[in-house]
């Protein structure tokens, strides 16, 4: 999964509010944290999931086998709620 590009649905709407992002897909209505929302801006078909979790290690303070980890645990949710799709790198 660490080579896998990341892309968004083109069906998820974003609502950004009081501090706060909203994913919306159909009925389903997903509230992301902090650091679930900085993963989100970065899944835009141009980085891998591998490189996700680097930047995850350079901007929070977590180290990088636990960033691998909760990045592709992440993804995994939001490719089975059908939120992002995982390609193959240009």
């Amino acid at each position: 999964m660490l080579d896998s590009v990341v892309v968004r649905s083109f069906d998820v709407q974003v609502n950004a509010a009081r501090g706060s992002t909203i994913l919306v897909r159909g009925r389903d209505v997903f509230d992301l944290g902090d650091v679930e929302e900085f993963i989100w801006s970065l899944c835009d078909g141009t980085r891998t999931v591998g490189q996700i979790a680097a930047e995850v290690v350079a901007g929070f303070d977590v180290d990088e086998q636990t960033a691998r980890d909760d990045v592709c645990e992440f993804i995994g949710d939001l490719r089975d709620e059908k939120l992002v799709e995982l390609g193959v790198p240009e």
